[in-house]
């Protein structure tokens, strides 16, 4: 079950104790939050340009390249922390 956090007037957000606990963080302690880059393609197992380039087009701070397509099976990783993966992989690692 998703937990919702909402941001205050001074872009804060209260992160409840349970899940502090479970992250291992403490008050006080930065967190790093990663970015996605995320493209869904039909039957491309090929890398696609705008991920190839996407330091080009994004934010720096990018740290996942994720291209989803509908074929079954596949999973390639390549450079950057850049991955091309098939929707029924992508949905077994999600919780």
């Amino acid at each position: 079950m998703p937990t919702i956090m909402k941001i205050s007037p001074q872009g804060q957000i209260r992160i409840p104790f349970k899940i502090m606990h479970l992250l291992g963080i403490t008050k006080g302690d930065y967190v790093e939050v990663p970015v996605l880059a995320v493209e869904v393609t039909s039957k491309e197992t090929s890398l696609s340009s705008t991920l190839k380039d996407r330091m080009k087009w994004l934010h720096p701070y990018i740290t996942l390249g994720l291209q989803v397509v509908d074929k079954r099976g596949v999973l390639k990783k390549y450079d950057n922390n850049t991955w091309i993966v098939s929707v029924e992989k992508l949905l077994h690692l999600l919780p």
